[in-house]
């Protein structure tokens, strides 16, 4: 098979095929996780007063305030032993 004047297989064609489908739906999965921080980003510096929201950029906030937000909803749980 010829495509773009390169001679491949139909095997390399179909695996190209379902690599491009993979990277478009990483991407995807990308832009929905980012429009989500994104939106939650926004709602954040809706809600903190002016004061502190002066004092607070975007890189603040996802550098050091998202991390410690994230530890403080999904604790890392370890497994406990029962005797």
């Amino acid at each position: 098979m010829l495509v773009c004047g390169y001679s491949h297989s139909l095997g390399n064609v179909l695996a190209d095929l379902l690599l491009h489908s993979v990277w478009v739906g990483f991407i995807v999965q990308f832009q929905t996780k980012l429009s989500r921080a994104e939106n939650l980003i926004a709602t954040l510096l809706t809600d903190v007063s002016a004061s502190v929201r002066s004092n607070m950029g975007r890189s603040v906030i996802v550098m050091e305030l998202l991390p410690l937000l994230v530890d403080v909803i999904q604790p890392t749980l370890r497994p406990v032993m029962l005797h």
